[in-house]
C-alpha cells in the first residue's frame, strides 16, 4: 500500500543510504566507545547526542585539557567531571555523560 493509502505502486529512488544516516552513525559511534573509550573521534561525535548542555566552549576546554595531559578525551572527561576548572553546570553535564 502506498503512503497515501490508495494502493498505488511506487518506487523510492535516491534517499540517504542506511549507514549514511545521522542516527546510525551516532549509534555506531556509541558502540565503538563501548569497545574503545579512547576513540576520540567517536567521543566527539556523541558527547552531546542527545543534547546534554555541553557547549562548544566546554568541548574546547575538554580538548585543551586532553592535550595538556597528553591523554585522550575520555581521560580528560573523567578528570573534568570533578574538577573546579569548569562551571557547575558543565561539570554536572560531563559527570552525567561519564
Amino acid at each position: 500500500m502506498s503512503p497515501d493509502g490508495k494502493n498505488l505502486a511506487y518506487i523510492v529512488i535516491g534517499g540517504i543510504k542506511f549507514y549514511a544516516r545521522k542516527e546510525i552513525k551516532d549509534v555506531l559511534a556509541y558502540l565503538r566507545l563501548v569497545v574503545n573509550p579512547k576513540d576520540d573521534i567517536s567521543m566527539q561525535r556523541v558527547i552531546n547526542v542527545p543534547p546534554r548542555g555541553i557547549g562548544e566552549k566546554t568541548i574546547a576546554l575538554i580538548r585543551a585539557a586532553a592535550a595538556r595531559r597528553a591523554a585522550n578525551v575520555w581521560v580528560a572527561l573523567v578528570e573534568l567531571s570533578t574538577s573546579v576548572e569548569l562551571g557547575s553546570r558543565a561539570r554536572t553535564s560531563i559527570a552525567a555523560f561519564v
